[in-house]
């Protein structure tokens, strides 16, 4: 989650927690109005209407901030998204790199091999014959061990592509959940229906991407 849902949420919790400590302050003056003199219930009374006016004040600051911060943690989210797509794609492209090497390097191991091949040809000197041989067997392992280093790499790059696709479906869905959100939020007549898109597409996304990074 972003920096700004982050600093909104706490925002938000504080508000949680004044308004329990008035709720509790209201109800512990209305306790105290049952035993009071008539002197103290004046003084009571004017501290529950100072209170009271408080807590409906905390109170419409929480009404008035819940879509805000709806808005905000969304965008955070879809913020947090593309850049992990931003990463993801960069990612492809290093292991794209590493598998175009590694079939450069299958490439030269076959071209090894034949001219190991050559010089098999070219050398008849039975002293060396062993020597020759076990030259040209090394070379077509090497061929092996690079063939199999790429075509593992191959594997990687191609299911790279794949968690790609289905990150990219995961943020698209996010983001039009976010563009359906936003309007409302900016008029300010986002309603608990329309405030539940957002927080439900933001809860999917996230579950998505603490499932993908376990994969």
């Amino acid at each position: 989650m972003g920096v700004d849902a982050e600093r909104y949420g706490a925002y938000v919790q504080a508000l949680i927690q004044d308004i329990g400590a008035k709720e509790k302050e209201v109800e512990d003056i209305n306790t105290k109005l049952m035993t009071a003199s008539d002197d103290e219930k004046k003084m009571l009374r004017a501290s529950l209407q100072s209170m009271t006016g408080a807590l409906e004040s905390v109170k419409m600051s929480k009404a008035n901030t819940k879509p805000r911060v709806c808005l905000y943690e969304v965008i955070a989210t879809a913020r947090d998204g593309l850049l992990r797509r931003t990463k993801l794609s960069s990612d492809i492209r290093k292991e794209e790199g590493h598998r175009r090497d590694l079939n450069h390097a299958v490439k030269d191991a076959n071209v090894n091999v034949k001219w190991k091949q050559q010089l098999a040809f070219n050398n008849q000197d039975p002293a060396q014959q062993d020597a020759i041989a076990n030259d040209v067997e090394n070379a077509k392992e090497e061929v092996i061990t690079k063939q199999l280093e790429a075509d593992a790499q191959k594997e990687r790059v191609s299911s790279l592509y794949l968690e790609r696709d289905d990150f990219n479906n995961a943020l698209s869905r996010m983001l039009d959940a976010t563009s359906i959100v936003m309007p409302f939020v900016n008029l300010g007549e986002i309603d608990d229906d329309m405030l539940q898109v957002g927080i439900t597409a933001q809860s999917t996304f996230m579950q998505f991407c603490e499932d993908w990074e376990r994969r």
